[in-house]
């Protein structure tokens, strides 16, 4: 069936957006700045930022933690759902 130009029998795939580089920029923190505060490399910290999927931390939960409280944030500020 289609509705104005969309194909209804393709299913909506959810969309997971990382936003890191956003959060930080509200928080004013830089890449270099995170990275010395969690002990990774510069690089590291501005490629998550860069990044529009969630990263593949080595160690999920206590990156997220780290990002979380030096951000002041919660997880849903830094990971974002839609329905499309």
């Amino acid at each position: 069936m289609m509705i104005t130009g969309i194909d209804m029998n393709v299913a909506l795939k959810p969309v997971i957006r990382w936003k890191l580089r956003s959060v930080m920029a509200d928080r004013k923190k830089t890449a270099t700045e995170l990275a010395q505060q969690i002990g990774v490399n510069r690089v590291t910290v501005s490629g998550w930022a860069n990044s529009d999927d969630i990263p593949a931390f080595r160690n999920p939960s206590d990156t997220l933690n780290q990002l979380c409280s030096l951000l002041e944030c919660e997880p849903s500020d830094l990971i974002h759902y839609t329905a499309d």
